[in-house]
């Protein structure tokens, strides 16, 4: 299965047991703008963005652009 930045946003927003409505508003979106990023609706999603959902989440922004740890590929 090819996980593109929004699979992985999501992914990691549900592993770390957090709403919608809390990671927007943490990273300065409207939940709507979450939820377009999440299901694709949006792939252009800006670097400060994935930059701020990096740091939310605990993890290296280089994580949404690569496929490690796990095996796949990717797309941007």
């Amino acid at each position: 299965m090819i996980k593109t930045v929004g699979d992985r946003i999501k992914e990691q927003r549900e592993l770390n047991k957090m709403s919608q409505v809390e990671l927007a508003k943490r990273m300065g979106v409207s939940k709507q703008t979450l939820y377009k990023y999440e299901n694709n609706a949006v792939t252009n999603i800006p670097s400060d963005k994935i930059q701020i959902a990096a740091q939310i989440l605990d993890i290296s922004p280089s994580y949404f652009a690569s496929c490690q740890p796990i095996s796949c590929t990717c797309v941007l």
